[in-house]
C-alpha cells in the first residue's frame, strides 16, 4: 500500500506529568512524527524506508512495532522513551508483502500476514523479544486480513483469492479448517470474548463460529459497505455504510438490531472507552458524526476538513483525531468526556500525505 499511514497513542517510560495524556504519531510518505496528545505538539521525527501497513504501541516495552511494506519489508521496532525519543532498536527484514499484523494479549508475540503475489499466503509469528520467527503456516489465496479470537486461543485469516476463512491455533499455527465463503472478505473482526468472528463481504456480513469453523449466517448491511468495528465489550458490532448509514449487528442473535444514520461517505469508526458514543468519519461529506448508542441518534455533527478517512481517540479519551485525505491536515475534536465543551474542532494539525491507517495504544 503505497503512501500508508498510521496513528497511534503510547505513553513514554520517563515522560513528566504533563505528558500524562501520551504522544500522538502518525506516519506517511516515509515519515513518522510525534504530537504530543497533552499540548498537541511536534515532538519529534523519524524518516521510514517504506511506507506503513500496520503498526501497534507496544505498552510493555514502550515502543512502536511497526509493519512496512514497499521495498522495504520488515518489521520495524521504534523505541519511542521520553518524548522526543524516536530511535529504532531492531528490524526484522521480510521476503513476503505484507498486509496485516495482530499481536497477542501479552505482546509477546506479533502475528504478520503477508503473500507473495501468487499462490498461496503465509502467516507468521515473531517473537518480540527476539524478533525471531517462532512459527509459520501457508494460508489461503490473497490474504487481506486477520483477528485474533478473544480468548486468544485462535487466528481468523480472511482470504479474498479464493474467498475464504482459514483457521490457526495459538500459539502453534496449525491450521484447524478453512470456511468456505460466496464473496471475497475485505476485513475480519472478532469479538473480545469467545470464538466468533464476523467478516465483511462485499455488503454483507458473514457470521462465524471459530470453534466449530462454520458460518452461521450472512446479514445483509450496506449499501456501500465500508468497515467493522466491534464493540469492546462485545456486544454490538457496527457496520459503517457510505450511502450514510451505520448498521448495528447483534452479536447475541446474529442479526441487525438497527441502522443508525450518519454523513454521505461514512467509513472509519470509533467507540467512545465507555460505550456511549460512536464516532463516524464522513469522507465525502468533510464531517464526522456523532452518534449516541443509548437512544440511537444523532448527537452531533462536527465539520472537519475536506475527506477525513481515519479516526483515533487518544490514549486519555479526551480527544479525537482524524486524518484527512484531502487536505494533509490531522483534525483534533474534544470528545464527549468534557460535557461543557464536546464535539467541537480544536485544531488542525499538520500531517504527512496520504494516511491510510490509525492504530491506538494504551494509556
Amino acid at each position: 500500500m503505497a503512501g500508508a499511514a498510521a496513528l497511534l497513542t503510547a505513553c513514554g517510560t520517563a515522560a513528566p506529568a504533563a505528558a500524562a495524556p501520551g504522544a500522538v504519531y502518525i506516519a506517511g510518505a516515509d515519515q513518522l512524527r510525534a504530537i504530543g496528545a497533552g499540548a498537541l505538539d511536534p515532538e519529534g521525527q523519524l524518516h521510514l524506508q517504506g511506507p506503513v501497513v500496520a503498526a501497534t504501541a507496544d505498552a510493555r516495552r514502550h515502543r512502536l512495532d511497526v509493519l512496512v511494506g514497499g521495498d522495504a519489508r520488515a518489521l520495524i521496532a521504534i523505541d519511542v522513551g521520553a518524548p522526543p525519543q524516536l530511535r529504532v532498536v531492531a528490524r526484522r527484514g521480510l521476503a513476503m508483502a505484507p498486509v496485516a499484523m495482530q499481536l497477542d494479549a501479552g505482546d509477546q508475540r506479533a502475528y504478520l500476514l503477508g503473500d507473495y503475489g501468487t499462490g498461496p499466503g503465509k502467516l507468521l509469528a515473531i517473537d518480540l523479544d527476539s524478533g525471531r520467527i517462532v512459527g509459520a503456516a501457508m494460508t489461503g489465496k490473497r490474504p487481506v486480513s486477520l483477528a485474533l479470537s478473544g480468548d486468544g486461543t485462535q487466528l481468523a485469516v480472511a482470504n479474498a483469492g479464493a474467498p475464504s476463512i482459514d483457521v490457526f491455533s495459538v500459539p502453534q499455527l496449525q491450521r484447524l479448517g478453512t470456511i468456505t465463503l460466496n464473496a471475497a472478505p475485505t476485513q475480519i473482526v472478532a469479538l473480545s470474548y469467545g470464538r466468533k468472528a464476523f467478516a465483511l463481504c462485499g455488503d454483507t456480513v458473514a457470521v462465524l463460529d471459530l470453534d466449530s469453523r462454520q458460518l452461521l449466517t450472512y446479514l445483509p448491511v450496506g449499501p456501500r459497505a465500508q468497515h467493522l468495528l466491534a464493540k469492546p465489550d462485545g456486544g454490538e458490532v457496527y457496520v459503517s455504510n457510505a450511502s450514510g448509514s451505520v448498521s448495528v449487528i447483534d452479536t447475541n442473535t446474529n442479526e441487525v438490531a438497527t441502522t443508525m444514520p450518519a454523513g454521505l461517505g461514512a467509513g472509519a469508526m470509533a467507540v467512545a472507552g465507555d460505550g456511549s458514543a460512536l464516532y463516524v468519519a464522513n469522507a465525502d461529506a468533510g464531517t464526522i458524526s456523532v452518534l449516541s448508542l443509548a437512544d440511537r441518534t444523532m448527537a452531533a455533527m462536527i465539520r472537519v476538513g475536506e475527506r477525513p478517512q481515519l479516526l483515533q481517540l487518544s490514549a486519555s479519551g479526551e480527544f479525537l483525531f482524524a486524518a484527512d485525505a484531502g487536505s494533509g491536515d490531522l483534525a483534533v475534536v474534544r470528545s464527549n468526556r468534557d460535557p461543557s465543551n464536546p464535539n467541537t474542532l480544536v485544531t488542525l494539525l499538520a500531517a504527512p500525505p496520504q494516511a491510510e491507517m490509525l492504530v491506538a495504544g494504551p494509556q
